[in-house]
Protein backbone atom coordinates (compact mmCIF):
# COMPACT_ATOMS: atom_id res chain seq x y z
CA UNK A 1 0.00 0.00 0.00
CA UNK A 2 1.67 3.67 -1.10
CA UNK A 3 1.91 6.27 2.09
CA UNK A 4 -0.91 8.70 1.72
CA UNK A 5 0.64 12.21 2.46
CA UNK A 6 -1.15 15.35 3.90
CA UNK A 7 0.68 19.19 3.67
CA UNK A 8 -1.24 22.59 4.42
CA UNK A 9 -0.38 25.77 2.33
CA UNK A 10 -0.82 29.22 2.61
CA UNK A 11 -2.10 30.94 -0.08
CA UNK A 12 -3.80 34.57 -0.81
CA UNK A 13 -7.01 34.64 -3.20
CA UNK A 14 -6.18 35.96 -6.08
CA UNK A 15 -9.82 36.79 -7.58
CA UNK A 16 -10.68 40.13 -8.70
CA UNK A 17 -11.56 41.73 -4.93
CA UNK A 18 -9.44 43.96 -2.66
CA UNK A 19 -10.02 41.93 0.57
CA UNK A 20 -6.76 39.12 -0.70
CA UNK A 21 -7.99 36.78 2.06
CA UNK A 22 -5.81 33.97 3.14
CA UNK A 23 -6.61 31.20 2.34
CA UNK A 24 -4.91 27.66 4.08
CA UNK A 25 -5.26 25.04 1.72
CA UNK A 26 -4.74 21.23 2.60
CA UNK A 27 -3.56 18.59 -0.43
CA UNK A 28 -3.43 15.18 0.22
CA UNK A 29 -1.35 13.25 -2.16
CA UNK A 30 -0.76 16.21 -4.88
CA UNK A 31 -4.84 16.96 -4.50
CA UNK A 32 -5.78 19.88 -3.00
CA UNK A 33 -8.82 18.66 -1.08
CA UNK A 34 -10.03 21.62 1.67
CA UNK A 35 -9.94 25.27 1.58
CA UNK A 36 -10.97 27.01 4.56
CA UNK A 37 -9.90 30.86 5.93
CA UNK A 38 -6.58 31.36 7.99
CA UNK A 39 -7.74 32.36 11.52
CA UNK A 40 -3.86 33.99 12.02
CA UNK A 41 -3.87 37.00 9.81
CA UNK A 42 -4.78 39.91 11.43
CA UNK A 43 -7.22 40.91 8.51
CA UNK A 44 -9.24 38.42 7.48
CA UNK A 45 -9.41 36.38 10.46
CA UNK A 46 -10.23 32.92 9.12
CA UNK A 47 -13.06 34.12 7.09
CA UNK A 48 -13.66 32.72 3.27
CA UNK A 49 -16.73 34.04 1.54
CA UNK A 50 -18.69 31.14 -0.23
CA UNK A 51 -16.84 31.25 -3.75
CA UNK A 52 -13.91 30.31 -2.56
CA UNK A 53 -15.30 28.15 0.00
CA UNK A 54 -16.67 26.23 -3.10
CA UNK A 55 -13.97 27.11 -5.71
CA UNK A 56 -12.64 23.38 -5.41
CA UNK A 57 -15.78 22.04 -6.66
CA UNK A 58 -14.97 24.49 -9.70
CA UNK A 59 -11.42 23.41 -10.25
CA UNK A 60 -12.34 19.71 -10.10
CA UNK A 61 -15.96 19.92 -11.64
CA UNK A 62 -15.92 17.75 -15.12
CA UNK A 63 -17.27 20.58 -16.66
CA UNK A 64 -14.16 22.46 -16.32
CA UNK A 65 -11.91 22.09 -20.14
CA UNK A 66 -8.97 20.64 -19.55
CA UNK A 67 -7.46 20.87 -23.20
CA UNK A 68 -7.65 22.62 -26.18
CA UNK A 69 -10.56 22.56 -28.40
CA UNK A 70 -10.63 23.71 -32.39
CA UNK A 71 -13.68 24.62 -33.74
CA UNK A 72 -14.59 22.70 -37.16
CA UNK A 73 -17.77 22.92 -37.48
CA UNK A 74 -20.11 26.42 -38.34
CA UNK A 75 -19.63 28.58 -35.47
CA UNK A 76 -22.75 28.30 -33.15
CA UNK A 77 -22.87 24.49 -33.66
CA UNK A 78 -20.74 23.76 -30.73
CA UNK A 79 -18.81 21.47 -33.12
CA UNK A 80 -15.24 21.26 -31.21
CA UNK A 81 -12.75 18.64 -31.81
CA UNK A 82 -9.31 17.93 -29.43
CA UNK A 83 -6.34 18.95 -30.30
CA UNK A 84 -3.10 18.60 -28.63
CA UNK A 85 -1.35 21.86 -26.31
CA UNK A 86 1.48 21.67 -29.33
CA UNK A 87 -1.23 22.35 -32.01
CA UNK A 88 -2.67 25.01 -29.90
CA UNK A 89 0.07 26.65 -29.78
CA UNK A 90 1.14 25.97 -33.74
CA UNK A 91 -2.14 27.39 -34.75
CA UNK A 92 -2.10 29.84 -32.34
CA UNK A 93 1.53 30.83 -33.73
CA UNK A 94 0.66 30.88 -36.93
CA UNK A 95 -2.49 33.25 -36.76
CA UNK A 96 -0.10 35.60 -35.43
CA UNK A 97 2.09 35.76 -38.06
CA UNK A 98 -0.15 35.94 -40.64
CA UNK A 99 -1.66 39.13 -39.28
CA UNK A 100 1.67 40.29 -38.73
CA UNK A 101 2.37 39.80 -42.27
CA UNK A 102 -0.61 41.03 -43.53
CA UNK A 103 -2.17 43.56 -41.07
CA UNK A 104 1.19 44.55 -38.60
CA UNK A 105 1.20 43.13 -35.10
CA UNK A 106 -1.14 46.44 -33.81
CA UNK A 107 -3.79 44.27 -35.46
CA UNK A 108 -3.66 41.94 -32.47
CA UNK A 109 -5.45 42.68 -29.63
CA UNK A 110 -5.15 40.34 -26.37
CA UNK A 111 -8.14 40.72 -24.00
CA UNK A 112 -7.27 39.74 -20.24
CA UNK A 113 -9.54 40.78 -17.07
CA UNK A 114 -11.81 40.00 -14.13
CA UNK A 115 -10.23 36.02 -13.84
CA UNK A 116 -6.80 35.17 -11.69
CA UNK A 117 -5.28 38.51 -10.41
CA UNK A 118 -1.91 37.19 -9.10
CA UNK A 119 0.68 38.88 -10.54
CA UNK A 120 2.27 36.33 -12.13
CA UNK A 121 -0.98 35.22 -13.75
CA UNK A 122 -2.59 38.77 -14.30
CA UNK A 123 0.75 40.80 -14.91
CA UNK A 124 3.62 39.06 -16.25
CA UNK A 125 1.49 37.41 -19.61
CA UNK A 126 1.34 41.12 -20.40
CA UNK A 127 5.15 40.59 -21.72
CA UNK A 128 4.31 38.38 -24.20
CA UNK A 129 1.95 41.12 -26.23
CA UNK A 130 4.43 43.85 -25.23
CA UNK A 131 7.35 42.28 -26.56
CA UNK A 132 5.37 41.37 -29.87
CA UNK A 133 4.15 44.80 -30.29
CA UNK A 134 0.49 44.57 -30.55
CA UNK A 135 -2.78 46.51 -29.49
CA UNK A 136 -3.88 46.50 -25.92
CA UNK A 137 -7.20 46.86 -24.37
CA UNK A 138 -7.36 49.43 -21.08
CA UNK A 139 -9.30 48.06 -18.10
CA UNK A 140 -12.13 51.00 -18.10
CA UNK A 141 -14.48 48.58 -17.19
CA UNK A 142 -13.32 48.55 -13.43
CA UNK A 143 -11.83 51.87 -11.59
CA UNK A 144 -9.86 53.85 -14.31
CA UNK A 145 -11.95 56.77 -13.96
CA UNK A 146 -11.73 57.27 -10.43
CA UNK A 147 -7.63 56.61 -10.33
CA UNK A 148 -7.13 59.15 -12.84
CA UNK A 149 -9.43 61.28 -11.08
CA UNK A 150 -7.51 60.97 -7.87
CA UNK A 151 -3.74 61.44 -9.82
CA UNK A 152 -4.68 64.59 -10.87
CA UNK A 153 -5.85 65.99 -7.43
CA UNK A 154 -3.12 63.58 -5.55
CA UNK A 155 -0.25 62.78 -7.86
CA UNK A 156 -1.01 58.98 -7.23
CA UNK A 157 -4.06 57.14 -6.31
CA UNK A 158 -3.06 56.09 -3.02
CA UNK A 159 -5.02 56.49 -0.24
CA UNK A 160 -5.30 56.30 3.69
CA UNK A 161 -4.11 52.59 5.13
CA UNK A 162 -7.28 50.87 6.08
CA UNK A 163 -5.44 49.98 9.33
CA UNK A 164 -6.31 54.00 10.33
CA UNK A 165 -10.29 52.81 10.08
CA UNK A 166 -10.49 52.11 14.04
CA UNK A 167 -8.76 55.40 15.27
CA UNK A 168 -10.76 57.26 12.96
CA UNK A 169 -13.67 58.95 14.93
CA UNK A 170 -15.27 59.60 11.58
CA UNK A 171 -16.15 57.12 8.90
CA UNK A 172 -17.78 57.58 5.45
CA UNK A 173 -18.89 54.70 2.91
CA UNK A 174 -19.21 57.26 -0.19
CA UNK A 175 -20.94 55.04 -2.56
CA UNK A 176 -19.56 51.58 -0.83
CA UNK A 177 -21.50 48.74 0.03
CA UNK A 178 -19.50 48.00 2.66
CA UNK A 179 -20.75 44.57 4.16
CA UNK A 180 -20.42 43.17 0.51
CA UNK A 181 -18.02 44.73 -1.21
CA UNK A 182 -15.74 45.19 1.23
CA UNK A 183 -16.21 42.90 4.57
CA UNK A 184 -13.28 42.96 6.61
CA UNK A 185 -13.01 46.50 6.32
CA UNK A 186 -16.49 46.66 7.05
CA UNK A 187 -15.72 44.82 10.29
CA UNK A 188 -13.26 47.16 10.92
CA UNK A 189 -15.99 49.89 10.67
CA UNK A 190 -18.41 47.82 13.04
CA UNK A 191 -15.53 47.97 15.74
CA UNK A 192 -15.02 51.60 14.99
CA UNK A 193 -18.64 52.19 15.99
CA UNK A 194 -18.71 50.08 18.88
CA UNK A 195 -16.03 52.51 20.23
CA UNK A 196 -17.89 55.22 19.55
CA UNK A 197 -17.02 56.50 16.16
CA UNK A 198 -19.86 58.03 13.71
CA UNK A 199 -20.26 56.53 10.63
CA UNK A 200 -22.23 57.41 7.38
CA UNK A 201 -23.25 55.73 4.22
CA UNK A 202 -23.48 57.75 1.68
CA UNK A 203 -25.54 55.82 -1.49
CA UNK A 204 -29.07 55.55 -3.50
CA UNK A 205 -29.18 52.25 -1.69
CA UNK A 206 -29.95 51.17 2.10
CA UNK A 207 -26.72 49.14 2.25
CA UNK A 208 -25.96 48.65 6.09
CA UNK A 209 -27.81 48.44 9.58
CA UNK A 210 -25.12 50.75 10.59
CA UNK A 211 -24.69 54.61 10.67
CA UNK A 212 -26.73 57.43 9.34
CA UNK A 213 -27.32 56.80 5.49
CA UNK A 214 -28.06 59.97 3.22
CA UNK A 215 -29.88 58.62 0.41
CA UNK A 216 -28.54 60.53 -2.48
CA UNK A 217 -30.05 61.17 -6.11
CA UNK A 218 -28.07 58.87 -8.55
CA UNK A 219 -25.10 60.78 -10.18
CA UNK A 220 -24.63 63.38 -8.02
CA UNK A 221 -21.82 62.68 -5.34
CA UNK A 222 -19.60 65.10 -6.92
CA UNK A 223 -22.67 68.16 -5.77
CA UNK A 224 -23.18 66.56 -2.24
CA UNK A 225 -19.11 67.82 -1.82
CA UNK A 226 -18.90 71.09 -3.73
CA UNK A 227 -22.03 71.65 -0.77
CA UNK A 228 -20.21 70.43 1.68
CA UNK A 229 -17.21 72.81 0.40
CA UNK A 230 -19.42 75.81 0.59
CA UNK A 231 -20.64 75.09 4.44
CA UNK A 232 -17.11 74.62 5.52
CA UNK A 233 -15.48 77.54 3.92
CA UNK A 234 -18.59 80.04 4.15
CA UNK A 235 -18.78 78.64 8.15
CA UNK A 236 -14.98 79.20 8.62
CA UNK A 237 -14.68 75.47 9.83
CA UNK A 238 -12.08 74.40 7.66
CA UNK A 239 -8.15 74.82 8.64
CA UNK A 240 -6.53 77.68 7.09
CA UNK A 241 -3.23 76.52 8.02
CA UNK A 242 -3.30 73.40 6.31
CA UNK A 243 -4.77 74.31 3.01
CA UNK A 244 -2.15 77.25 3.00
CA UNK A 245 0.57 74.55 3.26
CA UNK A 246 -0.53 71.60 1.35
CA UNK A 247 -2.18 72.91 -1.44
CA UNK A 248 -2.77 75.35 -4.42
CA UNK A 249 -5.52 76.67 -6.41
CA UNK A 250 -7.28 77.53 -3.31
CA UNK A 251 -8.98 80.46 -4.48
CA UNK A 252 -9.78 78.88 -7.98
CA UNK A 253 -11.80 76.48 -5.92
CA UNK A 254 -13.45 78.92 -4.03
CA UNK A 255 -15.23 80.37 -6.99
CA UNK A 256 -16.53 77.44 -7.79
CA UNK A 257 -17.89 76.45 -4.08
CA UNK A 258 -19.51 79.76 -3.50
CA UNK A 259 -22.01 78.82 -7.17
CA UNK A 260 -23.25 75.72 -4.88
CA UNK A 261 -25.00 77.13 -1.51
CA UNK A 262 -26.43 73.87 0.98
CA UNK A 263 -29.76 75.43 0.11
CA UNK A 264 -29.62 74.66 -4.12
CA UNK A 265 -27.31 71.41 -3.61
CA UNK A 266 -30.15 70.27 -1.12
CA UNK A 267 -32.27 70.62 -3.77
CA UNK A 268 -30.17 69.11 -6.64
CA UNK A 269 -29.03 65.73 -4.46
CA UNK A 270 -32.82 65.57 -3.08
CA UNK A 271 -31.37 65.29 0.25
CA UNK A 272 -32.45 67.52 3.58
CA UNK A 273 -30.27 71.23 4.02
CA UNK A 274 -29.87 70.03 7.71
CA UNK A 275 -28.07 66.71 7.05
CA UNK A 276 -25.74 68.04 4.44
CA UNK A 277 -24.59 70.92 7.15
CA UNK A 278 -24.57 68.05 9.72
CA UNK A 279 -22.60 65.93 7.72
CA UNK A 280 -19.80 68.91 7.04
CA UNK A 281 -19.83 69.94 10.54
CA UNK A 282 -19.21 66.30 11.28
CA UNK A 283 -16.08 66.25 9.35
CA UNK A 284 -14.85 69.36 11.05
CA UNK A 285 -15.85 68.20 14.35
CA UNK A 286 -14.85 64.48 14.09
CA UNK A 287 -11.37 63.94 13.08
CA UNK A 288 -9.80 62.24 11.77
CA UNK A 289 -11.85 61.36 9.20
CA UNK A 290 -12.34 58.18 7.08
CA UNK A 291 -13.70 58.70 3.88
CA UNK A 292 -13.72 55.55 1.69
CA UNK A 293 -14.83 55.56 -1.99
CA UNK A 294 -16.42 52.91 -3.82
CA UNK A 295 -16.00 52.33 -7.61
CA UNK A 296 -20.07 52.64 -8.68
CA UNK A 297 -20.20 56.78 -9.00
CA UNK A 298 -17.11 56.94 -11.49
CA UNK A 299 -18.98 54.46 -13.77
CA UNK A 300 -21.03 57.19 -14.77
CA UNK A 301 -20.93 60.50 -16.90
CA UNK A 302 -18.71 62.91 -15.23
CA UNK A 303 -17.86 60.16 -12.60
CA UNK A 304 -14.34 60.83 -12.33
CA UNK A 305 -15.17 64.54 -11.58
CA UNK A 306 -17.03 62.93 -9.00
CA UNK A 307 -14.58 61.54 -7.21
CA UNK A 308 -11.78 64.05 -8.13
CA UNK A 309 -14.41 66.61 -5.95
CA UNK A 310 -14.35 64.92 -3.08
CA UNK A 311 -11.03 63.95 -3.07
CA UNK A 312 -10.61 67.26 -2.29
CA UNK A 313 -12.44 67.76 0.83
CA UNK A 314 -9.71 66.32 3.31
CA UNK A 315 -7.29 68.72 3.26
CA UNK A 316 -10.11 71.56 3.98
CA UNK A 317 -10.42 69.96 7.48
CA UNK A 318 -6.77 69.01 8.19
CA UNK A 319 -6.62 65.74 6.23
CA UNK A 320 -4.89 64.30 2.77
CA UNK A 321 -6.69 61.84 1.11
CA UNK A 322 -9.33 59.55 0.68
CA UNK A 323 -9.21 55.63 0.65
CA UNK A 324 -10.54 54.25 -2.74
CA UNK A 325 -7.58 51.88 -4.61
CA UNK A 326 -4.87 50.98 -2.71
CA UNK A 327 -2.88 49.01 -5.54
CA UNK A 328 0.53 48.94 -6.77
CA UNK A 329 1.80 50.92 -4.04
CA UNK A 330 5.30 49.20 -3.70
CA UNK A 331 5.01 47.20 -6.90
CA UNK A 332 6.48 48.30 -10.33
CA UNK A 333 3.99 46.87 -12.08
CA UNK A 334 4.95 48.22 -15.73
CA UNK A 335 8.48 46.51 -15.68
CA UNK A 336 6.29 42.97 -14.66
CA UNK A 337 4.01 44.03 -17.63
CA UNK A 338 7.55 44.04 -19.88
CA UNK A 339 5.83 48.04 -20.83
CA UNK A 340 9.80 48.55 -21.47
CA UNK A 341 10.01 45.99 -24.34
CA UNK A 342 6.19 47.68 -26.14
CA UNK A 343 9.06 50.80 -26.52
CA UNK A 344 11.84 48.27 -27.88
CA UNK A 345 9.47 46.11 -30.01
CA UNK A 346 9.22 46.23 -33.86
CA UNK A 347 5.81 47.12 -34.02
CA UNK A 348 4.51 47.43 -37.20
CA UNK A 349 0.75 48.44 -38.33
CA UNK A 350 -1.19 50.97 -36.44
CA UNK A 351 -1.01 50.05 -32.58
CA UNK A 352 -3.34 51.25 -30.45
CA UNK A 353 -4.98 51.28 -26.90
CA UNK A 354 -8.87 50.50 -27.41
CA UNK A 355 -11.55 50.91 -24.59
CA UNK A 356 -12.27 47.71 -22.99
CA UNK A 357 -15.78 48.87 -22.34
CA UNK A 358 -16.30 49.23 -25.84
CA UNK A 359 -14.62 45.86 -26.87
CA UNK A 360 -18.29 45.23 -29.16
CA UNK A 361 -17.84 48.83 -31.18
CA UNK A 362 -13.86 48.01 -31.35
CA UNK A 363 -14.50 44.45 -33.42
CA UNK A 364 -17.48 45.93 -35.32
CA UNK A 365 -14.26 48.14 -36.90
CA UNK A 366 -12.86 45.58 -38.41
CA UNK A 367 -9.34 46.75 -37.29
CA UNK A 368 -8.80 43.96 -34.62
CA UNK A 369 -7.96 41.01 -37.33
CA UNK A 370 -6.78 38.66 -34.15
CA UNK A 371 -8.49 38.28 -31.20
CA UNK A 372 -6.56 36.52 -28.12
CA UNK A 373 -9.36 36.11 -24.93
CA UNK A 374 -7.89 34.87 -21.66
CA UNK A 375 -8.17 34.84 -18.42
CA UNK A 376 -11.99 36.60 -19.13
CA UNK A 377 -15.59 35.85 -20.28
CA UNK A 378 -15.92 38.94 -21.89
CA UNK A 379 -19.85 38.13 -22.82
CA UNK A 380 -20.32 38.03 -19.14
CA UNK A 381 -18.10 40.60 -18.20
CA UNK A 382 -18.57 43.71 -20.15
CA UNK A 383 -20.72 45.80 -20.84
CA UNK A 384 -23.10 46.40 -23.96
CA UNK A 385 -23.50 42.18 -24.13
CA UNK A 386 -25.44 42.27 -26.96
CA UNK A 387 -22.92 43.97 -29.15
CA UNK A 388 -19.88 41.85 -27.41
CA UNK A 389 -21.42 38.88 -28.50
CA UNK A 390 -22.55 40.39 -31.97
CA UNK A 391 -18.94 41.20 -32.86
CA UNK A 392 -17.60 38.14 -31.28
CA UNK A 393 -19.93 35.99 -33.65
CA UNK A 394 -19.13 37.37 -36.82
CA UNK A 395 -15.14 37.28 -35.43
CA UNK A 396 -13.49 34.45 -37.09
CA UNK A 397 -9.96 34.71 -35.85
CA UNK A 398 -9.60 34.47 -31.95
CA UNK A 399 -8.59 32.26 -29.42
CA UNK A 400 -10.11 31.50 -25.85
CA UNK A 401 -8.39 30.71 -22.80
CA UNK A 402 -10.00 30.58 -19.70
Amino acid sequence: MGTSTQATYYNTCPRDCYDTCSILTTVENGRAVKLRGNPKHPITQGFLCWKIQNALKFVYSPQRLQYPLKRVGKKGNDDFQRISWNEAYQEITNQFLRTRETHGTGAILPVDYFGHMGLLNKQFSQRFFNALGTSSCAPTVCSNAGRSALQHVYGGFWGIDPDEIPASKLIIHWGLNGPWSNLHGYNLVKKAVKNGSKYYVIDPMRTSGLGKHLPIKPNTDGILALGIANHLISTGLYEREHVEKHTYGFEQFVEVVNEFPVEKVSRMVELPKEDIRELAEDMYRLRPNFIHLGFGMQKHLYGGEAVRTIALLPPLVGGFRVHYSNTDRELDLSFLQGKHFANEAETTGHRKTYNMAQLGKVLETGEVKSLFVFNTNPVVNFPNQKLVKKGLVAFDSGFFLN
